[in-house]
């Protein structure tokens, strides 16, 4: 995110329904990057139909998000 390299995104998942629980993002612009799980989290959203969206596109902030997504939906 912007050159930074501390900070994380955690994405929550129901393992059984792969429902989306919860995200916590820490880092510069935490807000920003966070936003389009709160959306998601809002809307019932399964972690496969997220890794679908196209929030991910580059170069956006949403990145960081889509990694931790992407990395869950290939589990």
């Amino acid at each position: 995110a912007i050159d930074e390299r501390d900070g994380f995104a955690k994405v929550l998942v129901d393992p059984e329904t792969g429902l989306l629980l919860g995200c916590h993002v820490i880092g510069p612009e935490a807000a920003l990057v966070l936003q389009p799980a709160a959306v998601a989290l809002a809307c019932g959203t399964t972690i496969d139909q997220l890794s679908r969206e196209a929030f991910w596109l580059h170069p956006s902030l949403a990145e960081v998000l889509g990694r931790a997504v992407a990395a869950l939906a290939e589990v």
